[in-house]
């Protein structure tokens, strides 16, 4: 019971957060929205967005367990919107890709 209430308010936390970097992003406040996202990597990943980005899939999946990964693939997924709304689509795609790699290894 204690394992569920912790995921769902990690969900939630999660949801809120990546909701209002949308808005902030939609607002044209990308730095803002980056800042947001970025605190998330850092609270539910426990691991900074900079490190993950140059540690392999593997290392990755090593390193975290099943709701830590799941937060990252929703972190991933965010951030490609995030910078798809400041017309990166080249990185969009990267952390898209990332995220699907992730999602079908698991």
């Amino acid at each position: 019971m204690l394992r569920r209430d912790y995921l769902e308010r990690m969900i939630q936390q999660l949801a809120d957060t990546l909701a209002r970097a949308v808005g902030l992003a939609k607002e044209g406040k990308h730095e803002e929205a980056a800042r947001d996202v970025d605190s998330l990597y850092d609270r539910n990943v426990g691991l900074p967005r900079r490190m993950l980005e140059r540690l392999d899939l593997g290392s990755v999946r090593s390193m975290l367990g099943g709701e830590k990964l799941a937060a990252l693939v929703l972190l991933l997924e965010a951030e490609a919107e995030l910078r798809r709304l400041r017309g990166d689509e080249a990185g969009a795609a990267e952390r898209e890709r990332r995220a699907l790699a992730l999602r079908q290894e698991g």
